[in-house]
């Protein structure tokens, strides 16, 4: 009996140690798999970081390039500058010494505000000027005048010239078309591209002869200006050339306003008056 128990154990001893050894082998097999696996997993992300490496730096290495190219190379430097007008008073032969200085530069560091400060600067006469850049060497300039306003015409020299609604004096003959402001006591030449009066004078001037013909009724058959004393006369167009004269300094409503609330009793409309003077605040002189 016991000898078949022995061998009953060692027989079930033997088959358990079997197991345990197939067992044991088999974790072998499967480590030994996947230290491979991690091994290659490894591998596979040295190389995706090399490809990523070798792309950032191909990448870097092109715009290095390309910065260098556009710095030192002759490519980008500007060669070319187009000026449109659109006024053929213009003359762009006037214009082109400013732009001169830019030329050799590169467009990548052009700046357009540096430009443009210098052409105002130097005609006073332009109210917009637009720039663009024309790649890879080339800059475009469109240049609008200040419109025409009005004929100047001075009694003095007798010479003639055009003003823009900003005031300034334009190169270019008289336009028949555009009302004549005739200056008096002037001892200075009209030159063209230098600012005569202001904006806003103008605009009063405009002002009081729209108020004549529309609400006053009362046409008017020419303007003088008087620079120096800052003042405008208004001739009416009638058989005594009634002259009304304003003061560029006061408000033109209130001036305008005392001559309407006086018209009955001064006889505006009935009467042969040599002038008008509403300079005075708050008081009517008439003739």
């Amino acid at each position: 009996m016991f000898s078949r128990k022995t061998k009953r154990r060692r027989k079930y001893l033997l088959i358990d140690s079997n197991q345990q050894k197939r067992r044991t082998s088999s974790k072998k097999i499967r480590n030994k798999t996947l230290n491979h696996f991690a091994k290659l997993l490894v591998i596979f992300r040295v190389i995706k970081n090399l490809r990523a490496s070798f792309f950032l730096t191909t990448v870097m290495l092109l715009v290095i390039g390309f910065i260098s190219f556009a710095i030192f190379s002759p490519y980008f430097t500007i060669k070319n500058i187009t000026i449109i007008r659109d006024n053929p008073a213009l003359d762009i032969e006037l214009v082109k010494p400013i732009t001169k200085g830019f030329y050799g530069k590169n467009l990548i560091f052009f700046k357009k505000e540096v430009l443009k400060k210098k052409l105002l600067k130097n005609f006073l006469e332009f109210r917009e000027i637009d720039i663009k850049e024309v790649w890879p060497d080339e800059i475009s300039i469109s240049i609008k005048l200040s419109p025409p306003a009005f004929t100047l015409f001075d009694m003095a020299s007798a010479s003639f010239a055009v003003i823009s609604a900003d005031g300034i004096i334009l190169a270019g003959k008289p336009n028949d078309e555009l009302p004549v402001i005739k200056i008096k006591d002037w001892d200075k030449p009209l030159v063209p591209g230098e600012k005569f009066i202001s904006k806003e004078w103008l605009s009063i001037i405009q002002q009081i002869d729209q108020q004549f013909t529309q609400n006053l009724k009362l046409p008017i058959k020419s303007i003088i200006l008087l620079p120096a004393a800052q003042e405008v006369h208004f001739i009416q167009d009638n058989t005594n050339e009634t002259v009304f004269w304003f003061d560029l300094r006061i408000d033109p409503e209130k001036q305008l306003q005392k001559l309407e609330l006086g018209a009955n009793k001064i006889g505006l409309y009935s009467k042969p008056i040599e002038h008008v003077d509403l300079r005075i605040p708050k008081t009517l002189f008439w003739k």
